[in-house]
Parts: C-alpha cells; structure tokens; sequence
C-alpha cells in the first residue's frame, strides 16, 4: 500500500528531529571536548613559562611570546566555543519547532504537555545559562593572561 504524502512528510520530520537530538548531543560534546582542550593547551604552555621565568636571564622574550600565545589560543577557543553554541541551538530550535509541529509544544507555554527542547528553550535562564558561564571564564581568562603577560614583559628585571 503507497504511503500518502502526509505519512511521508510525517516520517520526514520524525527523522529530522531525531537526526537533531542526536546533532545536539554531538555538538554539546564538543564544548566539552574544546573546554578540556583548551585547559590542556594552557597547562601546556605553563611548562615553557616557567622554564623562562626561571632561567638565569630571564628571558623576556619567550616569556612574552609565551603570553601572547597564551592569549592567542584563549580567543580562538572562544570562537570555536561561540560557533559551537550556534550550532547546537540551531539544533534546539529544528527540534522545538518539528515539537511545534507535532502538537507536543503548543505554543501557549502554561499547558503542561511540552516537548523536550521547547521546555529547554522556555525555561533556560538567558541571565545565567552554561553558554553565559562560558563567555564570563573566557573573557576572565583574556584579561588575567593579558594582565599577566604585560606584567612579567615591563616589570620583569
């Protein structure tokens, strides 16, 4: 029997949202992976320096390109933090609105019968959410490896 063109688009979305789910959890995973990348890459540079601060001569110079490195890789792991965060709620917002299409996430929000990513979406504080907490660390760490560099350059004898 030939499925009619509703039960195709119907089956359509059931694939699109689910492909979304699991693109979701995938680029979630990323921010995890790039956020242990990142403290990986900075605990690395920590090893040349202190070799450099401790040197005999102080090497001004390794410090500072150290520094800048330092900062270098804090902005681009921001970045690649930021395109990841609009990757994943790309996803969300697929997903809320196949919800929405589907008659799970009505549209008036004081009914209880919600769907997943649209109660994600409705009910995640934009004043403090986990992509908020993020850009705060990153911005912290951009000033203090800044700071820090600058620091050690002009006042290291």
């Amino acid at each position: 029997m030939a499925a009619t063109k509703q039960e195709l688009l119907f089956e359509a979305r059931k694939l699109v949202y689910q492909n979304a789910g699991e693109l979701h959890r995938y680029f979630l995973s990323w921010r995890h992976q790039l956020f242990a990348g990142y403290l990986a890459v900075i605990a690395a540079l920590v090893v040349p320096a202190c070799w450099a601060y401790n040197s005999p001569t102080h090497s001004r110079a390794w410090i500072g390109i150290i520094g800048i490195t330092s900062v270098l890789f804090t902005a681009l792991f921001w970045v690649l933090e930021f395109r990841n965060r609009q990757l994943y709620r790309a996803c969300q917002n697929v997903a809320q609105n196949i919800e929405r299409l589907f008659g799970v996430a009505p549209e008036d929000t004081s009914k209880t019968n919600t769907g997943v990513y649209d109660e994600l979406i409705t009910t995640t504080s934009r004043s403090l959410n986990h992509s908020m907490i993020m850009n705060v660390f990153f911005a912290i760490a951009l000033f203090y490896l800044t700071f820090l560099t600058l620091t050690v350059i002009f006042i290291l004898k």
